[in-house]
């Protein structure tokens, strides 16, 4: 049950946007090990976001999925800020990464926790 967020300053038209949650979907998929059917993307462009006071293109993702080990996340960050970099051209030196590991009873779906 990966979770991608993606909040960026810059503006993507529907189907760009689309396009990047598509393939980011396809991107976490893999890296995690895990079916796309359960991970979730979400694109919130358009939002204020200043990185060093400068406004210039920038993006803070989170990344949450139950199971996320620590030593998974060097490589996630890699494949990750390169993907937006390829995608959006934000510089991959303006994009933060938060990875959290969820807990199986403090996260639900389909009427239940996954505990």
């Amino acid at each position: 049950m990966p979770c991608l967020r993606i909040e960026t300053n810059i503006e993507l038209d529907g189907g760009q946007a689309q396009d990047l949650a598509a393939k980011a979907t396809s991107l976490v998929a893999e890296s995690l090990g895990k079916s796309e059917r359960y991970v979730m993307v979400m694109v919130h462009q358009g939002a204020l976001v200043t990185f060093d006071n400068d406004q210039s293109p920038a993006a803070y993702c989170t990344l949450g999925s139950i199971g996320l080990e620590e030593s998974q996340c060097p490589v996630l960050a890699e494949s990750l800020c390169m993907f937006l970099e390829t995608r959006t051209g934000i510089p991959q030196d303006r994009i933060y990464i938060e990875f959290k590991d969820l807990s199986r009873s403090m996260f639900g779906w389909n009427g239940k926790t996954f505990a």
